[in-house]
């Protein structure tokens, strides 16, 4: 999500990253609930989850 905003809002913006942008955003939104309640339900994923963003 900050990676999609950031290049949104970007002074380097333009008619190429504004849908990459966009779409990026708009996909976290529509996925990020089911992914918590996957991390939630799932131990397995939880610890994949955590150990991926510590990486």
């Amino acid at each position: 999500m900050t990676h999609g905003i950031e290049a949104y809002v970007s002074t380097l913006h333009n008619s190429f990253t504004d849908p990459l942008a966009m779409q990026s955003i708009r996909q976290v939104v529509e996925n990020i609930e089911k992914s918590a309640v996957l991390v939630r339900n799932n131990g397995e994923w939880r610890y994949i989850t955590a150990c991926s963003a510590s990486s």
